[in-house]
């Protein structure tokens, strides 16, 4: 992607995302990212789906089965 290119889409994603931090023990970042390429899936949508999951548990729902769309 060339420079041009590259600035706006940070400016884009500044502008339409949120961004976390997130810390792992060594080694799990890749068991997490493995996990979730066998599952047809971005390491993002695993982690966001699994938050999205919880807070449905938390709440007496059903959880998501795959790729939760809010």
């Amino acid at each position: 992607m060339d420079e041009p290119k590259k600035r706006n889409q940070y400016a884009y994603d500044k502008e339409q995302y949120d961004h976390v931090h997130l810390q792992l023990p060594k080694g799990k970042k890749g068991l997490y990212q493995r996990y979730a390429t066998r599952k047809g899936e971005s390491l993002n949508a695993f982690i966001y789906r699994a938050m999205k999951n919880q807070q449905r548990i938390d709440i007496g729902l059903e959880p998501f089965k795959r790729n939760p769309q809010s």
